[in-house]
């Protein structure tokens, strides 16, 4: 669909993606994959859906990634945390638990980093992973709820994907 509207799109699939390695690792991934296939001089809006999200903050907070990216949507992510992230019992899970050192960073310390660049997030009121929902807020920017959309239909939902489209037409 983005394609369709002119966007160029990157789809990156970080690994593994499964909690058992530190976000700061992935964060590694996703620089180097900019770094090598994205010109400096092009615009980065950058949409990460679930921990991705989390990726995408940290690439742009903690690694002067606002330098490139000049928009990030997040896509159910725990941007406050879960709850749920205790269940997997691995590296991500605990920097994705309510008050973890990561999140204090990314939502107190950092924000200032944050703030130079237009971000916003969606999430369900009905995730069933990030819990409680409203921890898919973001503490700056736009925010947006989806109504009854359970975690894993998010992006494939119209309204996301109708959402998405007027977020980007922003920058």
């Amino acid at each position: 669909m983005l394609e369709e509207r002119g966007y160029r799109v990157l789809s990156i699939s970080l690994r593994p993606n499964d909690g058992s390695v530190s976000i700061g690792r992935l964060v590694g991934q996703l620089q180097q994959t900019i770094d090598q296939t994205i010109p400096p001089q092009d615009e980065i809006a950058l949409i990460g859906f679930s921990m991705g999200g989390l990726v995408g903050r940290s690439y742009v907070q903690e690694l002067e990634g606002w330098r490139r990216v000049n928009q990030l949507l997040t896509i159910a992510t725990p941007n406050s945390g879960t709850t749920s992230a205790r269940l997997l019992g691995a590296t991500a899970g605990a920097e994705m638990t309510p008050g973890s050192p990561l999140l204090r960073s990314l939502n107190v310390e950092r924000l200032r980093e944050f703030r130079r660049i237009q971000h916003g997030a969606m999430y369900s009121t009905l995730d069933g992973v990030i819990w409680p929902s409203a921890s898919g807020r973001l503490p700056s920017g736009w925010n947006q709820t989806v109504p009854a959309v359970i975690h894993g239909n998010l992006l494939r939902n119209a309204a996301v994907l109708q959402h998405t489209l007027r977020y980007l037409q922003l920058g």
